[in-house]
């Protein structure tokens, strides 16, 4: 739950798998980053979700994302980012257009390596992964997993909305299909990954 108090905003905990409550200030720059949401913002968000880098589900989930709490709230942010970057290809190597560049990549790897080259921005690929393997912990029954944390909240709540963001600005001088960005991001962010990124 978000409680307003002057020049902050608390996000408080609703429910026990959610950890105490986290205050983010407001500097005074937050009244002019709304006043340029404006007809000119707008219409380079309706730009953007007429192209192809807006078919799929992306606004829906970070949408949901923003009505859900906890495990719920990160699992929906994670699913704007994939719905964003990530291919079907990525999980069928058949279905790829160049089955020789990148093949041993693992699907979580080739969304992080777009994420990073969509942010320029080597620190999010690591933080992408980290989320991911929470988020694997958690659907498929691992043990020791802690309690969601604010921190882990509020750094899944960022990777989505800057991943919704900077694709409403790569879409303002692109119509083309969407594989064909998405593989441009991929060459451009493998360079963020790890060397045993890809795998045999």
């Amino acid at each position: 739950m978000l409680l307003f108090h002057g020049k902050s905003i608390t996000d408080q905990a609703t429910s026990g798998n959610v950890g105490a409550e986290h205050r983010l200030p407001l500097n005074d720059g937050f009244e002019t980053m709304v006043a340029e949401i404006d007809e000119k913002a707008w219409a380079a968000f309706a730009h953007a979700r007429a192209t192809t880098l807006f078919e799929t589900p992306i606004i829906h989930f970070l949408v949901r994302a923003f009505l859900a709490d906890g495990m719920d709230e990160i699992m929906a942010h994670m699913t704007t980012i994939e719905a964003g970057l990530g291919l079907v290809s990525d999980h069928k190597k058949a279905l790829r257009r160049n089955r020789n560049e990148h093949k041993n990549m693992p699907p979580r790897d080739r969304v992080a390596a777009r994420l990073g080259a969509l942010l320029q921005d080597p620190h999010c690929v690591a933080h992408y992964q980290l989320l991911f393997e929470l988020r694997s912990a958690f659907v498929h029954g691992r043990g020791g997993l802690s309690l969601i944390s604010s921190a882990q909240r509020v750094l899944a709540r960022n990777l989505a909305r800057r991943v919704a963001q900077n694709l409403v600005t790569a879409a303002q001088n692109f119509s083309g299909a969407r594989e064909d960005k998405l593989d441009q991001f991929l060459d451009a962010g493998a360079v963020f990954l790890k060397p045993n990124s890809e795998r045999p």
